[in-house]
Formats: structure tokens, C-alpha cells, sequence
């Protein structure tokens, strides 16, 4: 493992039980996540892309440790925190941060946004005293683009972009070393999505933080990524650097993934790639490649055989397919 590997995940696997019966008797398993592996280098932005269901928000409660994994290992700068005890996960907590995807939700409509923005500290033990922490609410606000005087008001006060911008805050405060931003502009406005996007990559160049980025929003993890997986089925089918994924993606569903994204050069036409068919199930997901009911390539190899683990066809360039 090279020394700037900040996060490493190792085959990570996490299947729900499906019960059944008086008894309660186990009748199958839910694959969320089926043997994901990556890493993400300190200061850099780690996009996840794919379908609802795909698997992104079950990996990130894994990444979180906020559920147990069925199998693999999740090494956060050298260590196994897959393992940590209640009392290890909560040290290392202060340096793993999570932004949510709807930002009125996470936040409590009783507390004033200052409060709000102050519970970390308070969980913590961070400042000696109520002074000391308001200052540092302050500063935070002041950097987030939140007027000090908004302290005192309450979330129904503020709108999409603000509330956003509150949980920002909440995360940052900590000087977290690692940030896993959950679809954090989805709820917004497109006008109010690209002032988020900028804050964020402020924020990262001042605090040399690392994003774990989900989005299904294309342009988006485009714009703010620096490396992009495509996920399928609780799988990684493509990772690559986002340059290179975006011109040339070599697996069939990153393909069609891609040229659904929409344009901003109206000028410039895309050839569409149509997916046909629905998304198996992940209780009974396909015994060969997971994409082979949708792909237009299949061959008899693809619905026998488990696709391959992924193969490096060019430099970074990953990708899990018997085409290559």
C-alpha cells in the first residue's frame, strides 16, 4: 500500500439476510455489495456513479461503519476499521464526516442552525467552553457563506442552498480529514448545485480533505471528481480517472451511462447507447456477468461464467468485462 492511500477498500461484501416463517428461518440473501474494491489518495475526489439500487448509499454506510460488513476489509489511512470497537469508531469518527443528501432532514428543526452547527464540538469535547466554541461556529459560518447573524434561526428560515451550506458547516467544524458527501445536491436547484459544488472544492483545496463523491448526476461527479467507479449491481464494472472514463468508457453500462448524460453543447449530437430490460434483482442476481440480461455484446461465456475481477487495460484504467 503506498503511503498516500488515504481510504483502501478490499472486496468488501454485505448481504441482508431475507427471513422467513414462524422461526424466522434465513430463505436467501440481498447482494447490496458484492466484492467492491478501491482507494483514494489523500486530497483527491473519488466519484461514484450508477442506477438507484446499484448498491452507493449501502457503501457508504459501509465506509461510515455506521453497519457491519458481511466480508472484506476497509483500511483508513493503514488501519482496519472494519474491526474497531464502538469506542475506536467513535475516536476516529472526528476525522470521517458524512454530508446527507437532503439537508432539511438532517437537520433538527428544534435547534437553532448555530446549535446545530456547535453539537459536534459539544460530542467531541472540542474547545474549553461555550465562548470558545461560538467562535469557532463563527468562523465556520463566515467560511461556508453564512451570515454570523443567522446564528439564532432555525432551518424552516433558511432555503435548499442555505440549509446545505449548514450541514457543510456541521461536517467541517471537526477539520475532518475525510468527507463522504451523499448525493449532497440532488435536492438543490441547478443555479444553487453549482454554488454547493464550488464551495466544496474550496473547502478541499484549503483543508487538503478527501471526498468520497456519490451523484447520479453525471456532470456533476464529472465537474468535481478526480477519479470515477461505475457501479452495477452492487459491483464495480469501470474505474478510471474521470477524463479518461468520460471520453472513452470501455464497459457496455458505462457506455450507455454516459451518452445519457445530458449535453451542454447543443451543437455537438451524442450517439445514445438504449438499455433494454430492467435491472435483475439483487436477491437473484444473473450466475454470470451481472449486466449479461442487458448487454448488447453477451455471449454464452458472459451467462456461464462470473465476470472477471477488474483488469487493468490501460494505465488506471480498470474495468470488469470478458470483452477485454
Amino acid at each position: 500500500m503506498e503511503p498516500d492511500n488515504h481510504l483502501v477498500v478490499k472486496n468488501v461484501v454485505k448481504h441482508y439476510p431475507i427471513r422467513k416463517g414462524l422461526f424466522s428461518k434465513i430463505v436467501g440473501n440481498v447482494h447490496a455489495v458484492d466484492g467492491v474494491s478501491f482507494q483514494i489518495d489523500r486530497g483527491k475526489t473519488f466519484g461514484l456513479v450508477g442506477e438507484s439500487g446499484c448498491g452507493k448509499s449501502t457503501l457508504a454506510r459501509l465506509l461510515m461503519s455506521l453497519e457491519p460488513l458481511s466480508g472484506g476489509q476497509i483500511l483508513y489511512k493503514g488501519q482496519d476499521i472494519s474491526r474497531f470497537s464502538k469506542k475506536h469508531i467513535f475516536e476516529i469518527r472526528r476525522k470521517m464526516q458524512l454530508i446527507f443528501q437532503d439537508p432539511y432532514s438532517s437537520l433538527n428543526p428544534r435547534k437553532s442552525i448555530g446549535h446545530s452547527i456547535e453539537a459536534p464540538l459539544v460530542t467531541h469535547g472540542i474547545a474549553a467552553n461555550r465562548k470558545e466554541r461560538r467562535e469557532l461556529v463563527t468562523q465556520m459560518m463566515d467560511e461556508v457563506g453564512l451570515d454570523v447573524e443567522q446564528f439564532k434561526r432555525y432551518p424552516h428560515e433558511f432555503s435548499g442552498g442555505q440549509r446545505q451550506r449548514v450541514c457543510i458547516a456541521r461536517a467541517m467544524i471537526l477539520e475532518p480529514e475525510f468527507v463522504l458527501c451523499d448525493e449532497p445536491v440532488s435536492a438543490l436547484d441547478v443555479s444553487i448545485q453549482a454554488q454547493v459544488i464550488n464551495l466544496l472544492c474550496n473547502l478541499q483545496k484549503k483543508r487538503n480533505v478527501t471526498y468520497f463523491f456519490i451523484s447520479h448526476d453525471l456532470n456533476v461527479v464529472k465537474h468535481i471528481s478526480d477519479v470515477v467507479a461505475v457501479m452495477y449491481l452492487g459491483r464495480i464494472v469501470e474505474l478510471a480517472p474521470k477524463n479518461v472514463l468520460y471520453k472513452r468508457p470501455l464497459h457496455p453500462y458505462s457506455q450507455a451511462l454516459i451518452s445519457s448524460a445530458p449535453e451542454v453543447n447543443l451543437k455537438q449530437k451524442k450517439k445514445r447507447t438504449v438499455l433494454t430490460g430492467d435491472v435483475p434483482s439483487p436477491i437473484d442476481p444473473p450466475k454470470g456477468c451481472h449486466f449479461c440480461t442487458r448487454c448488447r455484446y453477451v455471449e454464452k461465456k458472459c451467462t456461464n461464467e462470473p465476470s472477471p475481477e477488474l483488469i487493468e487495460v490501460e494505465h488506471n484504467h480498470f474495468v470488469r468485462c470478458w470483452l477485454y
